[in-house]
């Protein structure tokens, strides 16, 4: 018969089948139609290999049902695996019975069963089996070795290798496997020898090379690691894999890093362990190599969970959390395991980067936290005490209290956050509420009753543990430090006599107990422990000299310090502190010594470089003194006290000019600030801290050029300066500038500070469209990040769009009644009665418990009544605020007259002139009406007196009584400056826009809101946008 082709067409792919002839399909014929017979085992392996356990069972039960004499080798190796997955131990046991008597001649079944008992952890009959086997294959051997290993048994695994003669590349691989579970000396040997033995032969593939340089590197031997590794013309993935996991294992990222670069076309587990170098070896330059694998591979399958989880860990480690959360907010799934690991990396990277806030906020969007997250969430809790952290930690006891989850960790933390916070009630219910008590859980009592100044209660607790721990001990001698008497000194000496052999020998603790008796002024047994100590640590040191200053014998801690060889900061800082109390030409010169040693070195930070200064001064080196602080770029308050301490001249420090600067902020009076300006020191102005407020003072007195100024001349600009530049366009109605700047921030530099600036910025400009865009890239976003957007869409009447917003925000967070003030304020403005009174009875219902909150809202509430012509409702409602106690906050206005502040109420008529401000006034209003103002009566929002007009309520608001002294006392002036407490209203805006135009003066107002620059043309930089 000819040659034919057949063309089979498939859902997925094209079959082409040559065959010489095609007489008939035959019964055996892929193509008949009449079933085939299939071998059980391969069915077997199939259902096996689509994780059909059950089903494999169930076909193997059939099978012997039939003829249990007729199961293959194959069959029972598949029928035991099935049993390994499901966990049908008995099951097992049964077949091993069944087959027993097969054993003495068949391998293979030997292998299965000693594979099958491994998995089950029964290495005992595995054992046995291997044992009692007279046929010791190869492959038998591996089994076994494999088994050990799995098992945690790398040492057995390695006799199991020197009974072998002929040892194949899978035993060697396994060896090595097994040697690198155990590192040590005679492992590394072994290894080695191996190596030797074999390097020329075929056996070292690629698969053992990589399990060799595991070994190699697992054993501490990176330098012949790198020997085998860079012997190999062809290397594969795998081997990269190792040399860079054996790098970062012993502590050399940099190495791993260099290794990647080696690599064309890595894999995921290469650029995990890229990641994790980096995360090792955080810097400008990891980070930009992490960020740019990132951009290179983020499109492709490579950038799995795992590569993704290790990438958020190195972008936290490396300092750009902002990177690493938009990687976590765009991750798909929030709820597998991985996940869950992801956010361990990232509430770590939260708290070491002090943002312990934004680790609270991820928490609370997680549905099933695991141990680690609840332990990290108290860490987060811990590091910022405060009434939220608290109700937090207390929420998370109660609804995990009866649950596994609350293991002796999670206890220990939340003991310790509890403490943190300051509730040492709670904390004592959760230890005391459990009858199994580890040693943590007493150390974090301890410890928070020592953070919250209740030593005696430590003491208490530590007499009270069955047994004590070196932690316990060294807790137990801080708080006898702390009480300092004679009951402590007598149990310092006690716990060690009673634990000197056995706990007393750490650093830290016996720190600790040279420390206490100091405290308690036993300086000879503080010398005892110290002489009779074989390796003194520096930590020793620092106690013995800072207890010979304590006790008033500096003549020792200086002589101690000549013994040290290698000091750290905290030993010059004592050393300083003991010539600065020893004060003589031999202290000076001894000071002069170790400053001219260390100076150009890392070891004198803030508090070192004080002491020496404060030193210096002590012992009557001023200009030396000057001459080291006028070198130091940076620096803090304690040097300026430092160096006021013998500077009788000097008529303030530091702090007071900071105080003073913030205090002028406060008042916003451009003369009064630029007073205070000219009398800082120009050493002082270059701070950074003053800078930052200086910026902040010009920026909220509507001096932006002088802002402007101090920010351009900035050396190194920090997130405080850029937020208070972009706060100070914002509040002055220059939001372009503001959103320009904000784009020109560096991503390491924005703070949440930094987006509620340029948020309100845009809300004091009218820009919705740019906030909202900002508003879409900040993730997380916190209240204050929603409560300006809410400010923004307020005020642009978008009502609709802010009402969603705050629906979004309580998807996930409680009630915020800034967003609801906000929204409550411009529905105000705008007189929206129905959305108003909405707000208001919300806001009743969501916060009763805040009544000063309620009152604002009740006074908007009044305010829309008594706008809109409902005197009879605003005065019910302003009844029953009387009646309940509640107060208005009067409207306050302050300004400068010939160098003199004043201050006004409306209706004001305490000034001594206070006859001529009113003449004034008169003058004013009739200028101001020949100028087409008519007085707006909705902005009066209580019914009008007798003897009262519309336009005299109006003129008494306190901003016009301040414009009028002003022309009272300078007629002719050309510059008014004030300063409001609460917003201005629309009359006084429109009729101070009108005032500076006829007087052709420049007048600024800040009310609480933002500055107004009333233009001698009439204008107003807000454009009526308030």
């Amino acid at each position: 018969m000819s040659n034919r082709l057949v063309y089979v067409n498939f859902k997925f792919k094209t079959l082409f089948i040559l065959r010489q002839q095609i007489p008939c399909i035959s019964s055996t014929s892929p193509f008949s139609t009449r079933p085939r017979n299939i071998d059980p085992g391969q069915q077997m392996k199939v259902l096996n290999d689509k994780k059909q356990f059950k089903q494999t069972i169930e076909l193997f039960e059939r099978k012997k049902k039939k003829n249990k004499d007729q199961l293959s080798s194959f069959i029972i190796d598949q029928a035991l695996k099935a049993c390994v997955q499901v966990r049908d131990f008995r099951r097992g046991q049964d077949i091993h019975q069944l087959v027993q008597h097969r054993l003495s001649a068949d391998s293979s079944l030997v292998k299965s069963l000693i594979h099958f008992y491994m998995q089950c952890h029964d290495m005992n009959t595995a054992e046995s089996l291997f044992h009692i086997s007279t046929n010791k294959t190869v492959y038998v051997c591996s089994v076994m070795m494999k088994g050990y290993i799995e098992n945690g048994k790398p040492e057995k695994a390695i006799e199991i290798f020197k009974g072998v003669d002929k040892p194949d590349a899978v035993l060697i691989t396994l060896l090595f496997k097994a040697c690198a579970q155990v590192p040590s000396e005679e492992s590394l040997n072994l290894v080695k020898n191996i190596w030797k033995r074999y390097q020329n032969t075929p056996l070292l593939n690629s698969y053992v090379l990589t399990s060799l340089i595991d070994a190699l590197m697992k054993c501490g031997d990176a330098k012949d690691a790198e020997a085998v590794f860079n012997g190999q013309s062809t290397k594969v993935l795998p081997m990269y894999g190792a040399m860079m996991k054996g790098y970062i294992d012993d502590e050399m990222p940099q190495k791993a890093i260099d290794v990647f670069q080696q690599v064309n076309e890595p894999d995921a587990v290469l650029i995990t362990l890229l990641f994790k170098a980096c995360a090792q070896a955080p810097s400008e330059k990891s980070l930009d190599l992490v960020k740019s694998i990132w951009k290179k591979y983020q499109k492709t399958p490579l950038l799995n969970s795992y590569v993704l989880t290790s990438l958020i860990d190195a972008l936290m480690k490396c300092g750009d959390v902002k990177e690493a959360e938009m990687i976590f907010n765009r991750l798909p799934t929030k709820v597998s395991s991985v996940f869950l690991h992801m956010c361990h990396f990232l509430f770590a990277g939260y708290i070491k980067h002090m943002m312990p806030e934004k680790a609270i906020e991820v928490f609370k969007g997680l549905e099933k936290p695991d141990t680690v997250l609840i332990i990290l969430l108290c860490k987060a809790c811990a590091q910022v005490p405060s009434e939220e952290s608290l109700n937090l930690v207390k929420n998370i006891w109660k609804q995990y209290q009866n649950t596994p989850l609350l293991n002796p960790y999670i206890l220990t933390s939340l003991i310790d956050a509890l403490m943190k916070c300051g509730d040492v009630k709670d904390a004592e219910a959760v230890f005391n509420g459990f009858s199994t008590k580890v040693s943590s859980m007493h150390g974090a009592m301890m410890k928070g009753y020592i953070d919250n100044e209740m030593p005696q209660k430590a003491i208490d607790l530590f007499m009270q543990a069955n047994e004590s721990d070196e932690i316990l001990v060294t807790l137990l001698f801080k708080a006898c430090a702390q009480v300092a008497s004679e009951e402590s000194l007598n149990l310092v000496k006690i716990i060690w006599k009673q634990y000197n052999a056995k706990i007393v020998q750490s650093e830290s603790t016996l720190t600790s107990l040279i420390n206490a008796l100091m405290k308690c002024g036993d300086v000879n047994n503080s010398e005892t422990v110290f002489a009779e100590s074989r390796h003194k640590s520096l930590s020793m040191y620092g106690a013995m000299m800072k207890g010979y200053i304590e006790n008033e014998m500096s003549e020792k801690a200086i002589d101690l310090f000549k013994q040290v060889e290698d000091p750290r900061e905290i030993i010059i800082t004592l050393l300083f502190n003991a010539c600065a109390q020893l004060p003589s030409q031999q202290s000076l010169s001894l000071i002069k010594t170790v400053w001219k040693k260390y100076q150009n070195t890392a070891l004198l930070h803030e508090h070192a470089l004080t002491a020496l200064i404060d030193a210096f001064m002590r012992c009557g080196d001023v200009k030396g003194a000057e001459t080291i602080f006028h070198k130091l770029p940076h620096k803090v308050l304690p040097m300026y006290g430092a160096m006021m301490k013998d500077i009788k001249a000097t008529q303030s420090n530091f702090v007071i000019y900071l105080l003073a600067i913030n205090a002028s902020a406060q008042v916003a009076i451009a003369s009064e600030c630029q007073a205070i300006v000219d009398e800082i020191p120009q050493h002082i102005v270059s701070n950074s801290k003053i800078s930052n407020a200086l910026i902040d003072m010009w920026g909220k007195v509507g001096c932006v050029q002088k802002a402007e100024q101090v920010f351009t001349n900035l050396s190194s600009i920090d997130q405080v300066g850029y937020a208070s530049m972009i706060h100070a366009y914002g509040i002055n109605g220059m939001g372009v500038k503001a959103v320009e700047l904000f784009h020109k921030v560096p991503r390491s530099l924005l703070a949440d500070s930094t987006y509620v600036c340029v948020l309100n910025a845009c809300s004091h400009a009218g820009l919705v469209d740019q906030a909202r865009s900002i508003f879409s890239s900040i993730e997380p976003k916190t209240e204050k990040h929603y409560a300006a957007m809410m400010d923004c869409l307020s005020r642009g009447s978008l009502f609709d769009e802010a009402q969603q917003l705050i629906d979004q925000y309580e998807l996930h967070h409680p009630p915020s009644p800034v967003m609801y003030m906000a929204l409550l304020s411009a529905a105000r403005n705008r007189r929206n009665k129905q959305l108003v009174e909405s707000i208001h009875q919300r806001m009743n219902k969501l916060f009763p418990r805040s009544p000063d909150l309620i009152t604002s809202a009740t006074v908007l509430l009044a305010n829309l009544y008594g706008s809109t012509g409902d005197v009879d409702k605003a005065s019910s409602i302003r009844s029953e605020l009387s009646r309940s106690g509640a107060k208005k906050k009067p409207g306050l206005s302050w300004t400068v007259v010939n160098g003199e502040l004043y201050q006004f109420l409306a209706h004001d008529r305490s000034h001594p002139r206070s006859a001529e401000i009113y003449v004034e006034l008169e003058k004013i209003s009739r200028e101001l009406i020949e100028h087409g103002h008519e007085y707006d009566s909705s902005w009066i929002t209580r019914p009008l007196a007798e003897d009262e007009t519309i336009e005299s309520v109006l003129c008494g608001h306190s901003e016009k009584l301040a414009i009028a002294w002003n022309f009272v006392a300078n007629a002719d002036t050309t510059f008014i400056q004030i300063t409001k407490n609460l917003r201005v209203c629309g009359d006084c805006h429109q009729a101070t826009k009108l005032i500076a135009a006829i007087r052709r003066c420049h007048i600024v107002v800040r009310d609480a809101n933002r500055i107004h620059h009333f233009d001698p043309d009439g204008h107003c930089s807000c454009n009526d946008y308030f």
